[in-house]
């Protein structure tokens, strides 16, 4: 049977910095803490994205349930054996893409980030959050974006001159199902719907913004691309759909004060954490809790 791995992560942050909260947090690289196969992590209610050279791995997992076994141990309840936590993987990949040619990251966290990992493995500390990572040349001619705004985790594609929007292809292994309504996309999960709002494209040139007409399109093979109005083919053309989680409870990573203390630093330590590791196969699996909860130092 599968088990999450765990990790001891501290985060280190000021307290008149942020109030005494929990800060949000935005693209955490992985020093080794992680599958060689991540780049970055980022929380999201109810589940984690794992960045990735062509694609993003969305899991997700039972939010309720996870609150369910919560109230057990914090009421002095044995959690039974065997309990499990169901969860879902679904992999976005980009069809016919390439690795980056570069990959910048801006807007670092002031919060550091520290994963001991226990004897004889490598810590993972001094990590940053970001709040941007641009994936240059992702398709010829055309980067790829992912941002942290106040509305949540948005994407855009970058589409220079020589650049084609037909490149761009994805695909949703694992979900539940894929549906295209009223130029909104749906990607059904067990646990509710990840939605793709309807893009934005324009162009900025001489004279200001020019927006282009632009829709998601559902291709032959089933991926999913887009489609747009022409536009100057001499001016960058840029991509902005919306991500939406609207259907998820939870916090980012729930965190759960059971104790509380500071140091003459003004560092803050509180709470344990439940927080989601990188997961294999992409299918909707149930897995025994155990190992899963972590202290955060904040």
């Amino acid at each position: 049977m599968l088990r999450i791995s765990s990790a001891l992560l501290v985060v280190l942050f000021s307290i008149s910095a942020y109030g005494g909260t929990y800060p949000r947090q935005g693209f955490i690289p992985n020093g080794g803490q992680w599958d060689a196969q991540v780049n970055y992590r980022l929380a999201i209610p109810g589940g984690a994205v794992f960045l990735r050279n062509t694609g993003v791995l969305y899991i997700l997992y039972d939010a309720e349930r996870v609150h369910e076994i919560h109230e057990l141990s914090h009421n002095g309840s044995l959690i039974p054996e065997g309990t499990t936590i169901t969860h879902q993987g679904i992999q976005m990949n980009l069809l016919g893409a390439t690795n980056p040619s570069q990959t910048l990251q801006s807007g670092p966290s002031e919060t550091r980030y520290n994963y001991y990992l226990g004897r004889g493995t490598q810590n993972a500390t001094g990590l940053h959050a970001f709040q941007e990572i641009l994936s240059k040349d992702v398709y010829p001619f055309t980067d790829w974006k992912l941002r942290m705004t106040e509305a949540g985790l948005k994407y855009d594609f970058i589409i220079r001159p020589g650049g084609s929007v037909s490149n761009i292809r994805m695909n949703f292994d694992g979900a539940s199902g894929i549906e295209i309504i009223n130029n909104t996309l749906y990607i059904r999960t067990t646990f509710g719907d990840i939605v793709e709002q309807a893009p934005v494209a324009w162009q900025d040139g001489p004279e200001g913004r020019v927006l282009v007409d632009c829709r998601f399109k559902q291709n032959s093979d089933g991926s999913i691309g887009f489609e747009t109005a022409a536009y100057n083919p001499e001016f960058e053309l840029i991509l902005d759909p919306d991500l939406v989680f609207a259907s998820y409870s939870g916090s980012f990573d729930d965190n759960w004060g059971f104790t509380a203390t500071y140091d003459n630093s003004e560092n803050a330590y509180s709470g344990i954490v439940f927080e989601l590791s990188f997961l294999q196969p992409l299918v909707c699996i149930r897995l025994i809790y155990g190992g899963q909860i972590d202290i955060r130092y904040s």
